[in-house]
């Protein structure tokens, strides 16, 4: 009775968690969101089937993260959206133990990006000459007969994409600038947007020609023109190409015949001003201008990542404090998780609390104060968990885990904050303060509000136990004793013929659903019923319930049967094969073929090395 008090009141602590978050609920239309489908105190996940994304577009996952210790398993996606508005992602559903369970839908508002021209062009025509001249030959704004003009605009104007850095590891930023290197006298127009895909991009200055600076290449000096300035946080591996971008330019020459009429003293700025030259002395002509594209060497971060791990790159630190240490069941506490430092900070996901008993949460809320002009993008990010507590006492918060990977060290940090301790007073029977905020937030669960009463349900159950007992020892007594029988030890040979009898009756192939979902063409359950009926099989053959047969609990196990070390490590790869197949979107290829003959070869191997060693 004591046992089943405690397993009851366990399991309304330890139910299953499935929820998501999002790293910004408001973004604009060049940003790009982190994603996060979390499972906590699952027991067997049997299929997991990610949201409909209708209104972003996928950049990259999943990516799986565990932490058995706490019983967590989170799956990770980078979106973009594809348009502004309030743009849905909608709920991820699995099958957990047998059972359907679903996430929360969530919201993002996306904002246009923002753009300066209502004519479709990103930017109005600049006269470059207008911003700042340079001292320059004559020569070159002079249009002699023969002259190439592309040639002659080239040797004056070069368009450039400048990065401080080509090679990064995901997450770490790269400072990039479109820049303009120009001598002549132009009407500028960037006939289309600048764009740096495959990047989180913040912007380091307005887009625009407004910087200018002077810059000698060679022994000529040029106007730099800073198009655009930023700073970019790649998001997934690989070789990433940053387009060229191209400009047009209207640029005016003087006839060389005109231009010998003109006092050696007069200034190049004046030639255009319309009063020195007839129009016919002058000659204009639209040259397009590109800058060459850059690749960018993207390195993944390494595979050994915390779980909580959740994206971050950079320097940074975790504290977190409670808003009031003592009050009542009738009020609501609230804990505040401060992230700060440098880094991605853009990205950065809430932390995930591990809730003592009696305590139940809802998703927080969060604030930032980010400098985005430095690099990486420093400051802090605030996330706000309200609470509340349905028993009086003393309360312990567990330390709180982060991590970031720091691409100085070339290593994951791993952060903690220290275990937070309060006291919960007995209210007034007031209206418990989870009614009310879940009306902001979500209502609890159905298994939470029967377990709010969970003494009465305890004492009924104790009751009906007792009750049940007695009557088994009314009716045991009643009933007549047999007669002893003499039982002789089973003997050495008749164990072995007993287990040789329990493994013929064992099925030949434990696979018979999954070939038969094999060789029908409209099956996609397939994964589903290759991970079922490979553990069942290794629950019947070592004597494990079937929701503790997995990679690692395998190995030990089969090590102590005498399965061989090399047999060991197939079927573990072969577990982890099946299980991410379980979290990608089913596609019928030659993989199924595959995985299904070398999970019957696994078996039958396990069966000839038992035969074996018995």
């Amino acid at each position: 009775m004591l046992f089943l008090c405690i397993l009851l009141q366990h399991y309304a602590y330890a139910q299953l968690k499935f929820y998501a978050d999002v790293s910004s609920a408001a973004i604009n239309t060049d940003d790009y969101i982190n994603y996060r489908i979390i499972f906590k105190n699952a027991g067997t996940i049997q299929r997991v089937t990610p949201p409909s994304f209708n209104d972003f577009y996928v950049i990259s996952g999943p990516e799986q993260a565990k932490d058995d210790s706490r019983s967590l398993m989170a799956f990770m996606y980078i979106l973009k959206p594809r348009r502004p508005g309030n743009c849905t992602i909608g709920a991820a559903s699995a099958t957990v133990d047998g059972k359907n369970v679903k996430s929360n839908a969530i919201v993002v508002k996306v904002e246009n990006a923002v753009t300066i021209n209502s004519n479709q062009q990103p930017f109005p025509d600049y006269d470059l000459f207008d911003k700042q001249p340079v001292s320059t030959n004559k020569n070159d704004y002079i249009l002699k007969e023969g002259d190439d003009v592309k040639e002659k605009v080239g040797n004056n104007m070069i368009l450039k994409l400048e990065v401080n850095k080509t090679s990064c590891y995901v997450g770490q930023p790269i400072i990039a600038a479109y820049k303009l290197y120009s001598r002549l006298r132009s009407d500028t127009r960037l006939p289309q947007n600048l764009s740096f895909n495959g990047f989180s991009v913040v912007d380091l200055q307005q887009p625009g020609f407004d910087d200018v600076r002077k810059e000698k290449i060679g022994d000529k000096e040029y106007n730099v023109f800073t198009i655009r300035k930023a700073q970019l946080y790649a998001l997934q591996a690989g070789m990433i190409t940053l387009d060229p971008a191209e400009i047009d330019n209207e640029v005016r020459f003087v006839k060389e015949a005109f231009a010998k009429k003109i006092p050696a003293s007069s200034d190049v700025s004046s030639w255009f001003s319309g009063s020195l030259f007839p129009a016919e002395a002058i000659v204009v002509k639209t040259i397009s201008l590109k800058s060459l594209p850059v690749a960018i060497e993207v390195k993944p971060l390494p595979d050994n990542k915390p779980y909580s791990f959740n994206g971050a790159v950079g320097s940074f630190e975790i504290n977190a404090f409670l808003q009031r240490p003592l009050f009542s069941t009738d009020e609501a506490g609230k804990l505040t998780v401060t992230i700060s430092g440098s880094g991605n900070m853009q990205l950065l996901t809430a932390p995930d609390v591990e809730w003592p008993a009696g305590i139940e949460s809802f998703e927080p809320k969060f604030t930032d104060i980010l400098s985005k002009t430095s690099v990486p993008i420093s400051g802090e990010k605030k996330f706000e968990y309200t609470f509340a507590a349905t028993d009086s006492g003393h309360y312990i918060l567990p330390a709180i885990h982060y991590s970031y990977f720091d691409p100085l060290k070339l290593k994951y940090v791993e952060l903690s904050t220290d275990p937070i301790q309060f006291q919960v007073s007995k209210g007034k029977k007031q209206a418990n303060p989870l009614d009310t905020l879940s009306k902001q937030y979500r209502q609890p669960s159905f298994i939470n509000r029967i377990f709010y009463h969970r003494g009465w349900i305890i004492f009924v159950i104790a009751l009906l136990m007792l009750s049940g007992i007695v009557v088994w020892i009314i009716i045991e007594r009643k009933k007549p004793k047999p007669e002893a029988t003499i039982v002789s030890a089973p003997s050495e040979k008749d164990e072995w013929i007993e287990q040789a009898a329990n493994a013929v009756q064992m099925p030949q192939n434990p696979f018979t659903q999954t070939e038969q979902c094999l060789n029908e063409a409209d099956c996609s359950v397939f994964y589903s019923m290759l991970n079922g009926e490979l553990k069942q099989f290794l629950s019947t053959k070592f004597t494990l319930p079937v929701h503790a047969v997995n990679a690692d609990a395998i190995g030990a196990v089969m090590d102590k049967n005498g399965i061989s070390n090399n047999l060991v490590l197939q079927l573990q790869q072969l577990m982890h094969e099946i299980e991410w197949q379980l979290y990608t979107p089913f596609e019928r290829n030659e993989k199924m073929e595959a995985l299904y003959r070398r999970a019957q070869d696994i078996v039958q191997q396990i069966n000839a090395q038992q035969v074996r060693r018995q």
